[in-house]
């Protein structure tokens, strides 16, 4: 993926991202396409397909070292220390929907906007 910052200052790609959906019987049910480019967030796709809906979501951020097969992806060398988060969602049976891991490289900006009522 690229962040379009980054991609406008030349920096190439910056983050990498796996997910696996916790779909009935464990089956993944993807990532699709829609309108303009973009995709429906995976979380979405489940919900539409299962009727399963994310209602609680936990992240965790940490420095890992860079997997030897996302380092490539990254055009960073394996063992980097990198930025990363882990993504756990939750349907309303509390039961895992969806897993994902991001490895962020130089020039990624990891930011969270909150509403406080």
């Amino acid at each position: 993926m690229l962040d379009a910052a980054a991609a406008a200052a030349g920096v190439g790609p910056v983050v990498h991202g796996t997910e696996r959906g916790g779909g009935e019987g464990g089956e993944d049910p993807g990532v699709i396409p829609h309108g303009g480019g973009h995709v429906l967030a995976s979380f979405g796709l489940i919900e539409d397909r299962t009727g399963r809906r994310a209602v609680k979501r936990r992240d965790t951020v940490s420095i890992e070292e860079l997997p030897e097969n996302v380092a490539s992806l990254l055009d960073l060398d394996p063992g980097t220390a990198v930025l990363s988060m882990a993504n756990h969602y939750w349907d309303q049976h509390g039961q895992i929907t969806e897993y994902a891991r991001d490895f962020m490289g130089p020039g990624r900006v990891l930011a969270a906007e909150y509403d406080l009522q």
